[in-house]
């Protein structure tokens, strides 16, 4: 790539031993240059962090390689912890159960200059805990509609699945790092609106990773873990989409207080927020319901990736 900018490839590591060999050796075989590879653990009990530096130890190719672990477990957090110290232009995501093509980051930094946006994400190969395939995550043809109206009114869609971001590292700036207290986990709510806030989003439809699916994952032990049992389910993705909503509304207001010359034009869609909250509470509202007549009863319990 002419004049190509230095990006930071960012690896967030926690309680994947098994998956960490194929998901650190896909970004060290990233066909991008100047490359920054950060890989950072979060706190791992399973030897995650022994077998990074063991992977990493003999490596002489021409990346920049950085390893850090955090003292404690930061969960969203440990995004922040590479952010401070990435030094590219643009920023691409990686998760250690995941297996990135090679040409991953030159497409998503391609793209993020074409288009002139400030987030792209992709489509992805799904497999499972195996490495068998199970599908494409989005249809090829896939073409979300555009603009910060239509984030609000679907919430999290699939085409901006977390695991596929890059972003201008000029979100980070806007915005600053990730924050526990407002989303433990999610990503992919939060994100693309605030992308949408500054240059907006775009979608490229060809996969660019495999997206491994398995049952020890965040986001199956915090949201589908009650897939079997639908009242139980909706109850918890409406609670989700709930706090990442609320989330979504504060960055609003912030932004709305940083740029007072955009309040006219931006203050409608905190009217749109509130109107989403109110739907989604009202679902939540009616499975809880639904529980409560099935004789059931809310019980919170600690997740497999819970810290001791």
């Amino acid at each position: 790539m002419k004049d190509a900018p230095l990006v930071t490839l960012g690896l967030t590591s926690y309680q994947d031993v098994d998956y960490l060999p194929q998901a650190i050796a896909s970004l060290l075989a990233q066909d991008y240059r100047p490359l920054q590879i950060i890989i950072s653990d979060d706190c791992s009990t399973d030897g995650s962090w022994d077998l990074i530096q063991k992977l990493t130890q003999a490596y002489d190719g021409p990346h920049q390689l950085l390893l850090q672990r955090n003292q404690e477990q930061r969960r969203v957090e440990n995004y922040n912890a590479i952010l401070e110290k990435a030094e590219g232009e643009y920023f691409v995501i990686a998760h250690s159960d995941d297996i990135a093509l090679p040409h991953r980051v030159s497409q998503l930094v391609a793209a993020l200059r074409e288009h002139d946006v400030t987030l792209v994400s992709s489509n992805a190969e799904c497999i499972d805990h195996n490495g068998r395939p199970l599908g494409l995550l989005c249809p090829v043809d896939s073409n979300p509609e555009p603009g910060i109206d239509n984030l609000i009114k679907y919430g999290w869609r699939v085409t901006h699945h977390g695991a596929t971001l890059a972003w201008n590292m000029a979100l980070y700036r806007e915005f600053g790092g990730l924050e526990n207290r407002y989303s433990a986990f999610q990503t992919d709510w939060i994100l693309p609106f605030q992308a949408a806030l500054l240059k907006g989003v775009h979608f490229i439809g060809e996969p660019l990773l495999k997206l491994r699916k398995h049952n020890a994952s965040r986001s199956n032990q915090h949201l589908h873990a009650q897939r079997d049992h639908l009242h139980m389910y909706r109850e918890g993705m409406m609670a989700s989409a709930i706090t990442q909503t609320v989330y979504r509304f504060r960055t609003l207001e912030d932004f709305i207080r940083r740029h007072p010359e955009q309040k006219d034009k931006l203050h409608p869609l905190l009217a749109l927020l509130r109107k989403k909250m109110l739907i989604y509470s009202a679902d939540l509202a009616e499975a809880r319901n639904q529980l409560a007549l099935e004789g059931l009863r809310p019980r919170w319990e600690k997740t497999e990736d819970a810290a001791d």
